[in-house]
This record gives structure tokens, C-alpha cells and sequence, in this order.
């Protein structure tokens, strides 16, 4: 079960680190798109502030929950990400990290999914 934490917590950081390195790297190359309302990045930044204040005040069971509920929603827009990255890439590299970005997201939502029953069933 550890570990299980362990994984959740290091792929919600490595999360964040991608978010940040997209943030930065689309600011350099689009920044007067970035600055218009209602661009993506400009909501991906709201959302991540969102989730991270979701987190603040919460502990124990009521963390592991929201924890878990701001997770799968990240992983979700990272999916969709990749799946755009497949569509529009240019670059093999970036269509095969897509890939697999894709796996492991879809994969750690359902392990999270099963989490959420287990322990819904089993307070």
C-alpha cells in the first residue's frame, strides 16, 4: 500500500513538472496567444491552482479522496494532450511519448478508480 502512495505521489509531481515545462516552452513560443483570455494554457494554470487549493485544507481520508479526484481529472487532460501530440506532432519521439502517456495515465486512473470503491466499501 506504500508503495501504491509512493507511486501516486511521484506521478502527481512528475505531473506538475510536465505541466510547468509545457507552461514555460508555450510561453517561449506562442507567448502572445498565452496572454489572450481563455487560452488553454492560460485554463490548465487555473485548473492546477484549483486542485493544488482543493488539497490545502484537506487530511487523511478526505485527502486521499480529493487527491485522487484532482488526479484523475489531470490525467484525463493530459490524455487529451497526447492525443492531440499524435494528431498534430511532427516528431516520432513526441508521438511515442504520447503513447505512452496515454497508457500510463489510463492505467493509474482506473488503478485510483479501483482505490475509491475499495475504500468507499471498506471505510
Amino acid at each position: 500500500m506504500k508503495n501504491n502512495y509512493l507511486l501516486a505521489i511521484t506521478t502527481f509531481i512528475a505531473g506538475i513538472l510536465l505541466t510547468v515545462l509545457i507552461t514555460g516552452y508555450n510561453r517561449q513560443q506562442a507567448q502572445p496567444a498565452n496572454m489572450m483570455g481563455g487560452s488553454g494554457m492560460m485554463t490548465m494554470n487555473s485548473s492546477m491552482n484549483e486542485m493544488m487549493q482543493s488539497l490545502e485544507k484537506a487530511e487523511g481520508e478526505d485527502f486521499d479522496m480529493a487527491f485522487m479526484n484532482s488526479m484523475m481529472v489531470h490525467h484525463e487532460g493530459a490524455i487529451e494532450m497526447a492525443k492531440e501530440a499524435k494528431a498534430k506532432g511532427m516528431h516520432e519521439e513526441i508521438k511515442n511519448l504520447a503513447d505512452d502517456i496515454i497508457e500510463a495515465q489510463e492505467n493509474e486512473i482506473e488503478q485510483m478508480k479501483m482505490w475509491q470503491k475499495e475504500w468507499e466499501a471498506n471505510p
